[in-house]
């Protein structure tokens, strides 16, 4: 996420960085810290008021893309790789689902093919 430096070794964190316990205290944290920065699942701050979703681009050559405008997530944005910073979610099964193991599993499945999550 941060890079590498000149030498080639990874860019930590800085050692003042806060670690918090989940997305509703990193969201109240950078609300209330004008300096604020901080990363999360857009999908619960794209409809807070009091903090800024960031453009970002892959590379210096690229265009900017933000994975939320209007209070509502682009997860074409993201699905297509346009927006830079995101990550796969694998599911892992002990063996063949049934009922409900399976019935979540096409919800996910089936979110993801139709947009509407």
């Amino acid at each position: 996420m941060l890079g590498k430096d000149k030498a080639g070794k990874q860019i930590d964190y800085a050692t003042a960085t806060q670690v918090l316990q989940g997305t509703a205290a990193l969201g109240e944290a950078v609300a209330k810290d004008n300096k604020g920065i901080g990363y999360g699942g857009v999908g619960y701050f794209a409809q807070r008021t009091d903090v800024k979703i960031l453009h970002i681009k892959k590379d210096e050559t690229s265009e900017s893309y933000s994975p939320s405008e209007n209070g509502k997530v682009n997860y074409e944005l993201i699905w297509n790789g346009k927006y830079p910073i995101s990550r796969y979610l694998y599911c892992y099964t002990n063996g063949e689902l049934k009922g409900g193991g399976q019935d979540f599993l096409n919800f996910i499945v089936f979110s993801r093919r139709t947009k509407s999550c």
